[in-house]
């Protein structure tokens, strides 16, 4: 809740979604709000494939953006 939302428009700006769009058309990202993950002390946080990430500013809402779509795009590669 504390600071979340620069950290939740930055995420939906880099990822195209909206109010209405929480998913991206690549099915990579879904961004959804909730109102606790019981981690006030830590906050503001996100979580990403059930991993609770602390102390959370939008810069480094951005830069795990980057880490999960290299590791997608690495993945990827390994698949061809």
């Amino acid at each position: 809740m504390r600071k979340s939302a620069a950290i939740l428009r930055a995420l939906k700006e880099n990822l195209g979604l909206s109010g209405e769009k929480k998913t991206t058309d690549d099915m990579l990202f879904t961004v959804e709000t909730v109102s606790c993950l019981g981690a006030c002390g830590l906050s503001p946080v996100i979580s990403i494939n059930d991993e609770v990430h602390a102390e959370m500013t939008p810069e480094k809402a951005l830069a795990f953006l980057e880490q999960i779509r290299k590791g997608a795009k690495e993945r990827e590669k390994v698949h061809l």
